[in-house]
């Protein structure tokens, strides 16, 4: 097992372990929540997928995962105890594009763009903006409230671009990107049934106030 192996193995375990965080996190709560732990872990994963899809070529995915890193990184500072400072979000970006700068000499010709044709070429595009724009629309939103927020429009988009991924995955016949994506409809599905029953228990309130 090589290097890259090794880093892209290592986001996925934590890839995957963020979502039963929330999960878990959201099941106690009776609606979609964002715990702490959940964004870490999504940072920490991100990055290191983020080296992975680069060292292998995969430009899209490399894109989608460095904003999403972005996204995670300012959701840790508009958390409640301020866990992120601004100097640190910048440390981290500038730390980032220099690993990503350094790493690029080392991409292999597996899996070049132009060898990704047609429809698979779209799936490729679309797949990755669909799961970048996720997290600037929930950025939105907290900002708005304050506070780290999930809008059940997150949920939509994050399983419409974790599917499309997902196959894109399974198309490359890359293992660890596979295992990283199959996880998560099942996760979107559950919170988009927490926030639906969460809005008909308010729904009775509403009435009576009115």
């Amino acid at each position: 097992m090589g290097v890259w192996d090794v880093v892209g193995w290592t986001g996925n375990a934590l890839f995957f372990s963020r979502f039963f965080v929330q999960w878990i996190a959201s099941e106690r709560a009776k609606r979609s929540v964002a715990p702490r732990a959940f964004w870490w872990l999504s940072l920490v994963a991100t990055i290191l997928f983020a080296l992975y899809t680069n060292a292998i070529g995969q430009p899209f995915l490399t894109g989608a995962f460095a904003i999403n890193t972005a996204i995670y990184s300012r959701n840790l500072f508009v958390s409640r105890d301020r866990t992120i400072g601004l100097p640190a979000m910048l440390a981290i970006v500038v730390v980032f594009g220099a690993v990503m700068w350094i790493t690029s000499g080392f991409v292999p010709d597996k899996y070049r763009v132009s060898e990704q044709t047609g429809v698979w070429l779209a799936i490729g595009v679309v797949g990755p903006v669909l799961w970048s724009i996720r997290f600037p629309l929930q950025w939105w939103y907290s900002e708005r409230k304050g506070e780290s927020h999930f809008p059940l429009s997150f949920w939509y988009v994050s399983l419409v671009g974790n599917v499309l991924l997902l196959a894109y995955a399974i198309h490359l016949g890359d293992a660890k990107l596979i295992a990283g994506f199959t996880t998560g409809p099942i996760v979107q599905i559950r919170n988009v049934m927490l926030e639906h029953r969460r809005r008909r228990a308010a729904e009775p309130a509403q009435v009576a106030e009115v």
